[in-house]
């Protein structure tokens, strides 16, 4: 979809498929203001920056997004860009044209997935069983709540599991209470190394309030090419 003002009277001119897009006729968008005032207030810098850029351009445009009012009484994103078409003998632009895509459903494609993220961070904050993500070295990238909670309980400290500790390290210096250590570090090395893509691993803990059960269950994360691994720990004493 295409637009093309002159900078001189004032007068915008929007190519047929946006108008069918976006209702309307040309006359009601015939003027720069008319336009300008179907802009959602809070992106109109953003319209304004686009045209600052494309009366400044030659041969590089810069694209911004606005939300523009429909004759239907509903918002819709939009990306523009554009260039000055034509200068003065000053070399001052004249004209400025460019185009406008419908960007409403990308944008909602974002918004969801971010809702998503959202809603997938709540959860697992929330889950009884102890979370973390480890890079390809063992060193912990992210954890959940519960995670910390039973890394303090096995290792005597919160910070030996913690966001930027090292998994290896945290079974070493829980040896005296972890049954099986060994085995899991072994089955970590090799999930980490691409020898498998997951590890089940069930292992006693030996502490203050007596001994409990535990299962360990680490997977790599799929379409990662860094290496990394996702590794749960539940509580599974009867």
């Amino acid at each position: 979809m295409l637009w093309d003002l002159d900078l001189q009277s004032g007068k915008l001119y929007l190519s047929g498929n946006w108008l069918a897009a976006h209702g309307g006729c040309q006359a009601s968008h015939s003027t720069l203001q008319a336009f300008r005032e179907r802009i959602h207030p809070s992106d109109r810098s953003a319209f304004e920056r686009m045209l600052a850029s494309a009366a400044e351009a030659r041969n590089t445009r810069e694209a911004v997004e606005f939300r523009a009012l429909t004759d239907a009484g509903s918002w819709r994103w939009v990306r523009g860009s554009g260039r000055a078409a034509s200068r003065d003998t000053e070399g001052r632009p004249t004209r400025i044209a460019g185009t406008l895509a419908d960007a409403t459903m990308q944008k909602r494609s974002e918004q969801a997935l971010m809702e998503s993220e959202r809603f997938a961070h709540a959860v697992i904050e929330t889950l009884p069983a102890g979370l973390c993500v480890v890079d390809e070295l063992g060193y912990v990238v992210t954890a959940n709540p519960a995670w910390s909670e039973m890394a303090a309980a096995l290792t005597g400290t919160r910070d030996a599991a913690g966001p930027a500790s090292n998994l290896f390290d945290a079974l070493e210096s829980g040896r005296a209470v972890l049954g099986n250590a060994s085995s899991l570090a072994l089955a970590l090395h090799r999930l980490l190394l691409g020898d498998t893509v997951e590890e089940t691993l069930e292992y006693p803990a030996t502490t203050l309030d007596g001994t409990r059960w535990h299962l360990a269950h680490a997977r790599r994360l799929a379409g990662d090419d860094r290496g990394r691994a996702v590794v749960a720990l539940t509580d599974i004493t009867a």
